[in-house]
């Protein structure tokens, strides 16, 4: 009876023992955040990079784009490499007027003589098109080459615009019922609650260190004018972190920046779940998925 005893006793310890492992695994997954940065510029030299790490460098993640080797990436679990993309993660070398020399210069002129080559062989292709066609034929003739009559192309004609009037028409009555969708009192507290989770979202995943500076500008200034009113409505989410300096005078797009910032899972199923509980808004999810 004693060794059945202590047997009972070792089983029930050990299980404890893998409860207790999997309780912390699960513990540190929800609250252990994911850290990321990412640095990056685009003007003359366009290069990024970003890190995505989780618990002390255990898995992580490393890509980026350089001009001279482009797009590569790099996964390790305790340091060591699970997968990447073949290529070294070098820092990029620059002149003395910050610029890339040697092979990013031939990476551009490849880049050039690849847009040449599409732009030339798309009007060699259209030129084609127009010959085969021949002369156009005048109204009212009919050829024997299977040219259709004007009696089929008035028939199709108005076909076509029998089908975009009833197009207009399922339009019409759609607006109508999400015009009725969103007027309905219950709906209106659902999107309140979406809106209101949306921004807890936002503020969650948004890097809580880093600067950056934006400058752009178009060929119209009121255009540019237009995108600086757009920018200002989320002013309350970017104005320590991000810079934008609009041009007026020139078309010109201009951006870099280093951010970081942590993602939390429990943080993510907090909001999620804010979401879920609510039965209405779970029910239309649903409806519209």
């Amino acid at each position: 009876m004693q060794m059945v005893l202590l047997i009972l006793k070792i089983v029930g310890v050990l299980l404890l023992i893998l409860l207790g492992l999997v309780l912390g695994v699960l513990l540190l997954i929800l609250f252990v955040p994911v850290r990321y940065r990412f640095q990056g510029q685009w003007d003359e030299i366009r290069q990024g990079r970003l890190q995505v790490s989780w618990l002390l460098h255990l898995l992580c993640f490393r890509g980026g784009y350089e001009p001279e080797d482009g797009l590569w990436y790099r996964i390790s679990l305790f340091g060591f490499p699970l997968s990447d993309s073949g290529k070294e993660d070098v820092p990029e070398k620059k002149d003395r007027n910050g610029k890339t020399s040697g092979r990013t210069e031939q990476a551009a002129a490849r880049e050039e003589i690849l847009r040449e080559e599409k732009a030339s062989g798309y009007a060699e292709e259209k030129r084609d098109q127009e010959g085969s066609d021949g002369r156009k034929s005048p109204p009212g003739e009919t050829f024997s080459d299977g040219t259709e009559s004007p009696q089929d192309a008035k028939q199709k004609l108005s076909q076509g615009l029998l089908r975009r009037f009833k197009k207009l028409q399922s339009i019409c009555g759609r607006v109508d019922q999400a015009s009725e969708f969103i007027k309905k009192e219950e709906n209106q507290a659902s999107f309140r609650l979406l809106f209101c989770q949306l921004k807890k979202l936002i503020d969650h995943l948004w890097p809580g260190k880093g600067k950056g500076t934006i400058v752009f500008g178009f060929d119209d200034p009121y255009t540019t004018g237009q995108l600086v009113a757009a920018a200002s409505m989320f002013y309350p989410f970017y104005y320590k972190q991000l810079t934008l300096q609009p041009d007026f005078e020139n078309a010109v797009f201009q951006a870099e920046g280093f951010f970081s910032g942590r993602i939390r899972i429990a943080s993510l199923l907090r909001i999620a779940f804010g979401v879920w509980r609510h039965k209405h808004t779970r029910q239309m999810i649903l409806k519209l998925l």
